[in-house]
């Protein structure tokens, strides 16, 4: 039917995974189709239809036409970016879980070895093949010193800094208290890590290749940045999906959802909290982006000193450092260069 028409053009609204397929299947057969924020054609159609609450299926249709040819700018072309950035989210979700799965085992050893995590790092992998055998300090204490030592070499990965006798010593002088119930929580927890951190590494480096295979050039500049790391790069680009979306940097800025609210009344003019009405996957890898360059980039570090003197907080100066970061990033990105930082910034 669609292919009756003359030069059809389909704009479908963007549901998660669910478009994909369709969209896939129609540009195989050339026919163009376009992607819409749902949130963005609701508040079309309620503008449109403020005083009319019925709905079916041809009243849709006919809004979301109307809304595709006087909101052309709110459309975007159905692109490979779709798909990967089902893996970014997926990396971001299972990342998540990974951070709830060690608070909890901080928690279970909070009670059963609360002494080990100030002498060592616990999310080792040596640490927590140690604890999966021995979950207590009680059971440790009673281990063998070649039984411990043996974690400590033969895991992969940096060595522990404490020798076998020094944490059995300290697993002696413990509080800690040898719960069951908890130790059986804290193997499954640990056991569920490990687990996890292999799933997220499969999954950034097969996502890691497929975006530098379609937009090498883009990740190349973003990752130019000192802090930024390749896989930020690429998760950051498959949100955005090209930098021409955009006008300029405010646009970027508010897509992110980073802008101030300003409230004004008459004279009266005060600055609020960020809108957070952008997209929440952008923002958070924002963060995370400014989060490295203040660490490893000197001349953001020192812009987020300045901010911090300025607000006498450090989640505005966070937020100040990630809206100069999108500032940058679209300058490097529109004029297709890599890191200038210190003319860029300062």
């Amino acid at each position: 039917m669609v292919s009756s028409l003359n030069n059809p053009v389909v704009l479908i609204e963007s549901s998660s995974r669910y478009h994909i397929p369709l969209s896939s299947f129609l540009v195989s057969h050339n026919i163009p189709v376009y992607i819409a924020n749902p949130k963005t054609v609701f508040n079309f159609i309620k503008f449109k239809s403020p005083n009319n609450p019925s709905k079916s299926d041809t009243k849709d249709a006919f809004l979301i036409a109307l809304f595709a040819k006087y909101e052309s700018k709110n459309i975007k072309p159905y692109s490979i970016s779709d798909y990967l950035k089902l893996i970014a989210r997926k990396i971001e979700s299972i990342s998540q879980e990974i951070a709830k799965t060690k608070t909890q085992i901080i928690h279970a050893l909070d009670v059963l070895f609360p002494e080990l995590d100030n002498h060592v790092n616990v999310f080792s992998k040596a640490v927590l093949n140690l604890l999966f055998s021995f979950p207590s300090a009680y059971v440790i204490a009673k281990a063998d010193v070649m039984d411990v030592e043996k974690f400590f070499y033969s895991s992969i990965g940096r060595k522990v800094s404490i020798s076998a006798e020094d944490v059995i010593n300290l697993a002696k002088n413990s509080v800690g208290v040898n719960i069951v119930a908890l130790k059986v929580s804290l193997k499954v927890d640990i056991e569920r890590l490990l687990f996890l951190e292999k799933q997220v590494k499969e999954l950034e480096d097969v996502f890691v290749d497929l975006m530098k295979d379609f937009f090498c050039e883009d990740v190349e500049i973003v990752s130019s940045i000192a802090g930024v790391s390749e896989k930020l790069a690429c998760s950051f680009i498959s949100e955005i999906e090209s930098i021409s979306r955009f006008e300029n940097a405010k646009k970027l800025i508010s897509y992110a959802g980073t802008d101030p609210v300003v409230k004004q009344s008459g004279r009266w003019k005060v600055r609020m909290s960020i809108s957070k009405q952008g997209n929440p996957h952008l923002r958070n890898i924002l963060y995370q982006m400014a989060t490295g360059v203040v660490m490893w980039n000197d001349v953001f570090k020192e812009y987020y000193r300045r901010k911090y003197e300025q607000f006498k907080s450090r989640k505005k100066a966070m937020i100040a450092v990630v809206n100069k970061l999108v500032r940058v990033v679209f300058a490097m990105l529109s004029k297709r260069v890599f890191s200038d930082i210190q003319a860029l910034v300062l």
